[in-house]
């Protein structure tokens, strides 16, 4: 199944789950030996081939373990500014912010139309 976005998340970790268990049988390695390689219980392996809400630092674990870590670069691509903004001499924004309201402009209930 490709995941669009439009799943709802049991849907996504039971997909995930079932990657993680077809990596895992391609790559001929038992639940077993995926959880000592990982550090993660047996009990945890299956919950996660399952679906199941693990945390995510195990699930890391278990992803390094296959040999897949890498990929997660596709995941969330690292931020890099465009070369414009870098022409413009834009910064690397830290922090998020709402935006601002012009000034003189006061909002009161009924203003919304």
């Amino acid at each position: 199944m490709k995941i669009t976005g439009h799943e709802n998340t049991p849907l996504i970790m039971k997909e995930l789950g079932q990657r993680i268990k077809d990596t895992r049988i391609a790559s001929s390695m038992t639940r077993e030996e995926l959880a000592l390689k990982s550090g993660a219980s047996l009990s945890t392996v299956v919950r996660v081939e399952n679906g199941s809400n693990v945390g995510f630092d195990q699930m890391i674990n278990i992803i390094r373990a296959l040999g897949s870590l890498s990929n997660i670069d596709l995941l969330l691509a690292e931020y890099k500014p465009s070369p414009v903004d870098i022409a413009n001499g834009k910064k690397k924004r830290q922090r998020a912010s709402a935006a601002k309201t012009p000034k003189g402009v006061t909002w009161k209930w009924g203003d919304e139309k």
